[in-house]
C-alpha cells in the first residue's frame, strides 16, 4: 500500500493521474498454433499495449519462452510436434508468472472453449468459444490482473530494497527466538 501511495505521489507531482507505468500496461502473448487461425483474428481486435508473438509448433514456443519472459500464453489443444500439456508444464516450469492458457477451437459447428492452466488446476475462461472477439474481451481483464501483479512486485522490491536492515534484523530475532524457544524446550 505503500508503494502504491508514493507512485500516486510521485505521479501527481508529474501531473500523471494515473500510478501505472506504461511498462505495467504493456503485455506480451505468446500464441502457439500451426494454421494461424487465432493470431489472424486476434490481431486486429486488440489495442496496441498487446505484442502478440505466434508460433506453430510446441518445440518453436519452448524455444522462444527460453529467450525472453511472455505475460499470456494460448496454446492450441492440439499441436504437430508435441502434445499440449507438455508444452503448458514447460512453460509453466520456465516461467512461473506466465497465465497459460490452452484453447481449443470451435469445430464442426460445435463450440471451443478456452481453458486457464495453472499446475494441475483447470478454470474455463471461456465455456462456449466461437471466435477471437470472446477472448480479445477477456484479455483486457487479464492486462489488467497482469498489471497489478507488476505494480505489487515493483511495490514489494521497492519495499524490500528500503527496508533491508530492518527485515534482516527481524530475520535474526526471529532465528534467535526458536534457538531459545528449542532450547527451552529441551531443559523441560
Amino acid at each position: 500500500r505503500i508503494g502504491e501511495l508514493k507512485a500516486q505521489i510521485h505521479s501527481s507531482a508529474k501531473g500523471s493521474g494515473s500510478p501505472a507505468s506504461p511498462i505495467d500496461d504493456y503485455v506480451s502473448v505468446l500464441i502457439v498454433e500451426e494454421d494461424g487461425w487465432l493470431s489472424q483474428s486476434l490481431s486486429p481486435l486488440v489495442s496496441s499495449s498487446f505484442s502478440l508473438t505466434t508460433v506453430v509448433s510446441g518445440g518453436e514456443a519452448l524455444d522462444r519462452s527460453s529467450e525472453r519472459p511472455f505475460d499470456l500464453a494460448l496454446i492450441k489443444e492440439t499441436l504437430p510436434d508435441l502434445p499440449s500439456r507438455t508444452v503448458v508444464r514447460s512453460l509453466q516450469a520456465q516461467s512461473p508468472e506466465t497465465l497459460v492458457m490452452m484453447y481449443f477451437p470451435p469445430s464442426r459447428g460445435k463450440p471451443g472453449r478456452i481453458d486457464r492452466l495453472e499446475g494441475s488446476r483447470v478454470t474455463t475462461l471461456v465455456s462456449a468459444f466461437t471466435s477471437a472477439k470472446q477472448l480479445a474481451e477477456r484479455l483486457v481483464e487479464l492486462q489488467q490482473a497482469q498489471a497489478a501483479r507488476r505494480r505489487e512486485r515493483r511495490y514489494l522490491a521497492e519495499f524490500r530494497s528500503e527496508n533491508y536492515e530492518l527485515l534482516k534484523r527481524i530475520a535474526e530475532l526471529r532465528k534467535r527466538y526458536r534457538e531459545v524457544d528449542s532450547s527451552l524446550g529441551r531443559s523441560k
